[in-house]
Order: structure tokens, then C-alpha cells, then sequence
């Protein structure tokens, strides 16, 4: 049987993008903390932000793959300066057949991330996990010359949690910048 979620007046049939139903809508949090890579040490910014996906509905691969789409929008702003310090644009899907969930984003440092993973139920939680690796023929990472000489990706993983009105999300970019190997750069927030 299928579950039915309401959606600015529609009711969308969660079979269609599964677990990424739970996303929909706009998400606000103000409690975010990156902790960044510096030329003379590490940088935080405690920051704001608005995350918002939007149903985009279904498509089928060469006939055979059925994927559930969500595009979403991330905007981030420092909290001591208001600056905008992170500005995201990507789709999540969905493929019930291998149940296997997608974030592919890009960001404007010329930066693109095809991350894939699984999806979990824990209690009254669901708990998304993707990675990707630069190098790796399935979940991969493309970065433009400039970036790869001076601030090489590496790897990134995602975590994101959601229960009810909460979504909690903890992600990891290893990264390879100002002479350091495999510096750590985190987010984190909660938004309702």
C-alpha cells in the first residue's frame, strides 16, 4: 500500500520518490557550524540557512532504470557578517528497484559531486548516507584544474536525519588545500 504526503494542496504518492518525499518542502536552521581550511589554521563560522527541495517527479534511464527526482536549492550565510558563504543547487533520486538514494550537486568553485548511498529506518527516524570519492567510477567527484591543484577534493560523505519537522545533517569534505593533505572540512545543522 502506498503513503500519501500533502504538498502545497497536492497529495504526492510517496511510491514515486520514496523516502525523498520526506524532504519536500523549505527547511530553515540557525544553529550551523563549518569548520573550514585556512592558509595559517582552521576557520568557524557559525552560520543560518535555508535549505528547500522541490518535487520534480519521475524519469526513466534507457528504459530499464525508473528514478524518483527532488531538486533542492541550499543557501548558507555567516552569522557575524551575513555573507554568503555557501550557495549550493542539486537533485536528489531515488531508484526503488536497487533502493539506492543519490545526491548529485554542483557548487560554483567549478565543483560537481554524483554521491550515492542508502536509506534506513530507525524507529521513527530515516537515515540517508551518501559518499563519493574522487577517482571512483560510480560515486565520483569532477573538479576544474584550478581546484584540483589547489584545493583537490578528495572524499565526501553526508548524513542526513529526519524525524518529523527535524532534519539533522552532518557532512565531511576531505580536501587537500595549503599544503595540507586530507584536512577535514565539516557542516553541520538542524533546521525544522
Amino acid at each position: 500500500m502506498s503513503e500519501f504526503k500533502a504538498i502545497d494542496n497536492k497529495v504526492l504518492d510517496a511510491k514515486l520518490v520514496g523516502p525523498l518525499a520526506l524532504l519536500l518542502g523549505k527547511w530553515q536552521g540557525e544553529t550551523g557550524m563549518d569548520i573550514a581550511p585556512e592558509p595559517d589554521g582552521v576557520e568557524e563560522n557559525a552560520f543560518y540557512e535555508t535549505l528547500e527541495f522541490k518535487l520534480v517527479g519521475d524519469v526513466s534511464n534507457a528504459e530499464e532504470q525508473d528514478l524518483g527526482i527532488v531538486q533542492y536549492e541550499q543557501i548558507v550565510r555567516r552569522k557575524r557578517d551575513d555573507k554568503l558563504i555557501h550557495h549550493q543547487l542539486g537533485y536528489w533520486t531515488w531508484d526503488a528497484e536497487s533502493q539506492t538514494i543519490c545526491n548529485g550537486f554542483t557548487i560554483p568553485r567549478r565543483v560537481s559531486l554524483l554521491a550515492g548511498g542508502t536509506v534506513e529506518y530507525i524507529n521513527n527516524k530515516m537515515i540517508i548516507f551518501v559518499e563519493a570519492e574522487n577517482g571512483s567510477d560510480t560515486w565520483g567527484i569532477t573538479e576544474a584544474a584550478f581546484m584540483r591543484e589547489k584545493a583537490n577534493t578528495k572524499s565526501f560523505s553526508q548524513t542526513l536525519e529526519v524525524e518529523g519537522d527535524r532534519l539533522h545533517y552532518q557532512q565531511t569534505t576531505v580536501v587537500d588545500i595549503y599544503g595540507e593533505s586530507g584536512f577535514e572540512h565539516t557542516d553541520e545543522n538542524t533546521l525544522t
